[in-house]
């Protein structure tokens, strides 16, 4: 069944759980792994593939691969050994990901960036409007973490609007003109009116167009991945956490 997003992305109830487990020793080819596991959708900003598809963002590549431990800022990544381990490697947009760096995973005697396969963002943030909002002012790591990866980046938050406003949107004229088709329907079967069942016509045929404008927000993208490096042993399909916050696209 083909699935559309939610207007708002909510902020997960429960961490991501890792279902993907890949062969090989080379973290660039676990990207179908990682979109697959992390629904197409920044585990971090919350932002959707397909969001930054719509948004036409210059500049702007999609989705990158994140080390949770980074590369390049932790000795304990010099002999490799957690570069290709794939319980390391994340999904996140390439905003998180450029915004972040080399920050290290924790400050030596601070905060410590969260990690969505194990925390509950929920329990740190909320979705406030378009924005990302930390729930306890004194909570070091939620802070860490929101400014290490700049969760409301102006170009993440017109991403959220965007979806938000469209979604929303389509969502209003699909009711309207559903209640208007039923009611000219009526009428035109109490009257024997052919041009009432002509314009009732016209409106399921407007109605039509709104539901295409919802699939530019489709939970599975069209470029989704059909195989990857875990051949048939898992199953492909959206995380809970993302399929709980998606709703049926019928035509």
């Amino acid at each position: 069944m083909t699935k559309i997003l939610s207007a708002v992305t909510r902020p997960w109830p429960e961490p991501f759980s890792r279902r993907h487990d890949p062969p090989g020793a080379d973290y660039t080819t676990y990207r179908p792994c990682l979109r697959w596991e992390f629904g197409f959708t920044c585990p971090y900003c919350l932002v959707h593939e397909s969001d930054i598809a719509a948004s036409g963002a210059k500049g702007w590549r999609i989705m990158s691969i994140e080390h949770f431990i980074a590369q390049s800022s932790d000795e304990s990544l010099i002999d490799d050994s957690l570069v290709n381990d794939y319980r390391n490697c994340l999904l996140a947009c390439s905003l998180c990901n450029s915004s972040r760096r080399n920050l290290p995973h924790a400050v030596p005697s601070g905060p410590r960036l969260l990690n969505p396969c194990e925390d509950t963002w929920d329990r740190y943030f909320e979705a406030a409007g378009d924005e990302i909002r930390v729930l306890a002012d004194d909570d070091k790591d939620a802070w860490y973490t929101y400014e290490s990866y700049d969760l409301n980046d102006a170009r993440k938050t017109t991403c959220r609007r965007n979806r938000r406003l469209l979604i929303n949107q389509c969502n209003d004229y699909l009711e309207r003109l559903g209640r208007a088709h039923e009611r000219l329907l009526d009428q035109a079967v109490l009257r024997g009116d052919p041009e009432l069942v002509e314009l009732a016509e016209e409106i399921w045929t407007l109605r039509r167009l709104a539901l295409l404008d919802l699939l530019n927000h489709l939970a599975i993208p069209l470029d989704h991945d059909t195989s990857c490096p875990c051949g048939e042993k898992v199953v492909r399909s959206l995380p809970k956490v993302v399929e709980d916050q998606t709703f049926p696209w019928s035509s």
